[in-house]
Formats: C-alpha cells, structure tokens, sequence
C-alpha cells in the first residue's frame, strides 16, 4: 500500500506565488525588511533591476523539478549580489562627491589672499597654506614643525609669545601686529587674527600683509608732524576755530580748535585751544561773530 504523500510546510515569513508552467513557487519581499526601512528600499529596487535584466543574463532554474526552498534562496543570493552592486554604486558616488568637495575646499584654502596657519601649544607651525607660505618666504614643506615666532622680528617676539598665550587662554579671536624678519627680504608688517581650535591643543592664525597700511599710516605720520613744526613756528599767528550757531543759524560763539605759540602771544589769549572765545573775552564784540560767521 502506498503511502499518502505529505505536503511540505511551507517557508516561515515568506509569501510565495506560482510559477508559471509548474507547481515550483517563487519567493516575494520578506515582510521582515520591513523594519528596516533603508534596506527594504534597497531590497525593491534590487529586485526591479532583476526583473528589467534581460532572460540571458538572468540563472537559469528547472521550476518543475526546483522545490520553493531552494528557489527562494537562488533568489535571495540574487538579489544580494544586485544589493551590494547598488552599494557599491552608491559608495562610488559618495567618495566622488566627497574629492570633488575636498579639492574645491583645498583650493580655497590654498589660494586664499589671506595666510592660514595652524600652531599647537608651543608655537609650532603644524599646517599651512600657500599665501602663508609665501608671506614667510618658506617653502610650505619647509615650515612643518618650525617656531612661527622664529620668523618673528627679534624686538617684537616676547610680544607676539604673550599673544600666543593669551590666545590659549581665551576662547575669543584676539588679534595682534608684528613684524616678520625673512632671509634676503625687507621686514613685512602683518596683522595675526587667531582663535584657539575646538580640542584646546592648537590654535588657527588668519595672517594679512598689512605692509602698504603701515607705510601708509607712517607717511602721514611724518607729514603731520611736519605740518605741527611749520604752524609751531610761524611768526604769524595763527588758529583754526569752529563757529557755534544758535537755533536760527546766527553765529553766536566760537571755539579755539588750534593755535600756535605766536597767536597766544600776540592776542594775550594763553592755553586757548578747546576753549570758547565768549569765556575768555567776554565783552567781544558781537560784530566778530558776523565777521567769522
């Protein structure tokens, strides 16, 4: 006597359809992706890339004689390796974006008009740019692990070291001018913006040539000084003053904005400067108002 044949159980969480000229069965999505959101999306669209291949390229299955089981892990190997095709895809993408990022912040930071420089504790130069490099005369790869203040005009370095620790110190931008001494150069004048980093161990310097500023600021030194020997020393005298108005724009008063020594003399007005014409002559005239106004 025959045994009655006994139906196989059927895969758990697996929902299968029949295949089409036999009874094998083929899997459909574990519902059990479905708690993972990100993976299940990657599941369907591994699978839409199976069902769009082309029948030559897909395995080649006896679904007559091939039980759901194995069917199911033919399947699954299959769309595993469609899986990692999309993830190695996807992982290509995001490392180009990621050099076509790097090289664009790599060129801003080197060709930025302004020096960048990273120091640690010590003063010690651990990175870079060209602009900085340039601006102290070195070769960039000369400079790693080299004393920024060794570049540092020998008169200003106790000043640009108590920068330095101020800078550890403080967790807000301080900033400071010095002068750099290079080899076969004449000194440049710079202006050191720095901030201390997250970690507290090194600090960021943002360095601007400010050369043509202060030759700029010691011309006009020199000519108001010039200026103040030639109106110190007239034998005429000599003021500069600024006319007070009243409501109605009557001229009604004026300050002594400057004199020199020979108006003083010759007016008996001693130690005018800043003060009012009304105060130290206070029965003037008030035609001179008019005269002046």
């Amino acid at each position: 006597m025959k045994r009655p044949a006994i139906p196989k159980k059927p895969t758990p969480g697996v929902r299968t359809t029949k295949v089409r000229g036999g009874a094998a069965e083929r899997p459909e999505f574990n519902p059990r992706r479905a708690k993972q959101p990100m993976m299940a999306e990657l599941y369907r669209r591994a699978e839409a890339r199976i069902r769009k291949q082309p029948q030559s390229q897909k395995p080649i299955t006896e679904p007559l004689k091939t039980d759901a089981g194995t069917l199911r892990l033919l399947h699954e190997l299959q769309v595993h390796q469609v899986e990692l095709e999309l993830q190695n895809e996807e992982l290509r993408k995001a490392r180009d974006e990621m050099e076509a990022g790097l090289e664009k912040y790599s060129d801003l930071y080197d060709f930025a008009p302004i020096g960048y420089l990273t120091l640690d504790r010590e003063g010690t130069i651990a990175n870079a740019n060209l602009t900085g490099a340039s601006l102290l005369g070195t070769a960039r790869a000369a400079l790693i692990k080299r004393r920024f203040g060794a570049f540092v005009c020998p008169a200003e370095r106790s000043d640009f070291s108590a920068f330095l620790q101020q800078v550890f110190k403080s967790k807000a931008r301080v900033e400071c001018d010095v002068g750099l001494l290079l080899k076969g150069a004449d000194p440049v004048n710079v202006r050191i913006r720095a901030i201390v980093s997250d970690t507290g161990q090194a600090c960021q310097l943002a360095v601007s040539d400010i050369t043509g500023h202060k030759q700029a600021e010691e011309k006009l030194r020199q000519s108001e000084e010039r200026y103040r020997t030639l109106f110190n020393s007239m034998d005429q005298g000599y003021c500069i003053i600024e006319m007070i108005f009243d409501p109605h724009q009557k001229p009604v008063d004026w300050r002594f904005l400057e004199v020199n020594p020979s108006f003083e003399k010759q007016n008996g007005l001693p130690d005018a400067t800043g003060k009012l014409i009304s105060v130290m002559v206070p029965d003037l005239e008030t035609s001179w108002f008019a005269i002046y106004g």
